[in-house]
């Protein structure tokens, strides 16, 4: 599992999701392996209907398990409401875990310029 969860957050705005993947309360090397994100209106889309999906390969330090999701304001500029997303890791094997899932509000903001 991932040691965090994925807080709301405001549309439009830049977020950085530091994580560290554990398994059994031992870290878990992440060395080689991709992190995937995925943010859907509905559990039942396709991965083409995703609102948003990221995928991290360079990680803050894979053998303690840590990466950091970072999503840009065009990432994040997206209509307000509930979503659902899970963070899957793909090893260099070819293994596919899932350690975190749930579901995430995006807030609506109230100042929309940007400069």
């Amino acid at each position: 599992m991932a040691t965090t969860k994925l807080n709301n957050f405001y549309r439009g705005d830049t977020r950085d999701f530091a994580m560290t993947f554990t398994s059994n309360d031992v870290a878990y090397n992440i060395t080689g392996a991709k992190v995937y994100f995925t943010l859907k209106k509905s559990k039942n889309d396709t991965d083409a209907q995703a609102v948003l999906q990221k995928t991290v390969t360079s990680h803050t330090d894979p053998t303690a398990g840590k990466t950091t999701l970072s999503l840009s304001k065009t990432d994040t500029n997206i209509q307000p409401g509930r979503y659902f997303y899970d963070f899957q890791v793909i090893t260099s094997g070819g293994g596919v875990y899932t350690f975190l899932s749930g579901d995430v509000e995006v807030l609506e903001d109230v100042t929309r310029s940007s400069t």
